[in-house]
């Protein structure tokens, strides 16, 4: 579906959530030659720490896709630079701490502009 989509938009930037599990089964290096091969550009597995990324970063990079890391707000310096480091195309900024779409209601009522 991906090749087709790609074939269809060769310029539209295509971008994958992923779950290691998922990486893991098909095995991260064939997973993302197969991103190549069918015209991916970026992916940000979810579960996997900055710190334990090398592999998939590895592989991301010997196969040309750019790997995508979260940003969490409690980020503290020496993660972000690691992020800054490690990460390609864009990163995924995080509002707030937490699982998303596990709060129901906001927590103020107030915007700040």
């Amino acid at each position: 579906m991906l090749a087709a989509i790609r074939q269809k938009h060769p310029t539209i930037p295509i971008g994958l959530l992923m779950y290691a599990n998922l990486v893991f089964n098909r095995g991260i290096d064939e997973f993302y030659a197969e991103c190549a091969r069918v015209g991916v550009d970026s992916v940000l597995v979810a579960d996997v720490p900055v710190e334990e990324s090398a592999p998939f970063r590895q592989a991301a990079m010997r196969h040309n896709v750019a790997p995508i890391f979260i940003c969490p707000p409690n980020a503290d310096d020496e993660l972000l630079r690691q992020i800054a480091s490690y990460g390609r195309g864009y990163t995924y900024l995080l509002s707030r701490a937490g699982v998303t779409g596990a709060e129901t209601k906001p927590r103020c009522r107030c915007i700040i502009w």
